[in-house]
């Protein structure tokens, strides 16, 4: 039985419950979505904390995704942990989410099972990790923290996409004017799933990778729910005799636009695809007001190059395993 001083965990099974607590959060993602979550075929990872009966704190307990040595946590970011209705605006805020963050660790401690998380950048105070495993002896788990990060555009620090543009490399510019010029043809709310995977899967086998069945599946999935329920954009662009140059996949909540897939065919490099659908993607996100573009990672040297010429300031983020301990 549960008392009133208890802390527990609870599943959440309606999709609308759940997605009323992230929008109340600092830390709302599109990648929490409800709608995002079913994609991956997660939905049942959907996990809040309970202190005498109120919502202190929401996480995904993920399941394994995809066989090793696939990545296993792939395409799913920032749903470490969300604190519904709980501001950032003082250190009492601050000192909250700590005992919150520190009451989960507890009852994940105890449980004793291996979790991954990938947190929000608004989660920049992991001590809470930190004080519990210094002060337990016998644990039957092991963190261990790295830092991530990724590339954001802070829409509300220009007054218009024009400003906005005035701040990228100029390569970039020229790319994009040059390609608006051209006889490229785009399209913003594209359905062409197809030859979207066509693209994507040739992306990386250029580059000498091989996208296993199972992850083609995961990102078709992926895009073809953002579609339905209008929670994510495909972006297209053909040549003038319709062949697929370039595309972008762009997922969305009420705040924050994300990157999170691209494609490209190098035999049309004059049609310089992934700018102009970048650009596109980004002028959109000042049409629709939103505060935030996510490039989804910098991690690499090159993908980071790539992503800082369009002035998209580094974001740090954490990720966190807890992993058996030997012997426990």
């Amino acid at each position: 039985m549960k008392t009133a001083s208890t802390r527990y965990l609870e599943t959440i099974i309606d999709d609308a419950e759940w997605d009323k607590l992230v929008l109340s959060s600092c830390e709302s993602s599109p990648f929490l979505k409800s709608s995002f979550i079913r994609s991956v075929g997660q939905e049942h990872s959907r996990t809040i904390l309970l202190a005498e009966g109120e919502v202190i704190l929401g996480t995904c307990l993920f399941t394994q995704l995809c066989p090793a040595p696939e990545n296993t946590y792939a395409f799913c970011a920032y749903q470490g942990v969300f604190f519904p209705n709980l501001a950032r605006v003082n250190y009492s805020n601050e000192n909250q989410r700590l005992r919150r963050l520190q009451d989960l660790i507890q009852i994940l401690d105890s449980q004793g099972d291996s979790r991954h998380f990938s947190f929000h950048p608004n989660v920049n105070d992991l001590r809470a990790v930190d004080w519990f495993y210094h002060a337990t002896e016998n644990s039957k788990l092991i963190p261990s923290i790295r830092s991530r990060y990724t590339g954001t555009i802070q829409i509300r620090e220009y007054a218009t996409f024009e400003t906005y543009l005035g701040t990228i490399r100029k390569e970039r510019l020229r790319e994009y004017r040059r390609s608006v010029e051209s006889s490229y043809q785009i399209e913003l709310n594209s359905t062409d799933l197809m030859n979207f995977l066509k693209l994507y899967n040739s992306t990386f086998e250029r580059q000498g990778h091989k996208v296993a069945n199972s992850v083609l599946d995961r990102v078709s999935n992926i895009i073809s729910v953002g579609l339905e329920d209008k929670s994510g954009k495909l972006r297209m662009l053909y040549s003038k005799k319709g062949d697929p140059v370039s595309g972008a996949y762009i997922l969305s909540d009420q705040t924050t636009d994300v990157y999170l897939f691209g494609a490209n065919n190098i035999e049309f490099r004059d049609s310089y695809g992934p700018t102009r659908l970048l650009l596109e993607s980004v002028k959109e996100s000042f049409g629709q007001t939103r505060a935030v573009f996510d490039f989804c990672g910098m991690n690499s040297p090159l993908r980071g190059e790539f992503k800082s010429s369009f002035n998209a300031r580094v974001t740090p983020y954490f990720e966190m395993d807890l992993e058996v301990r030997k012997g426990a």
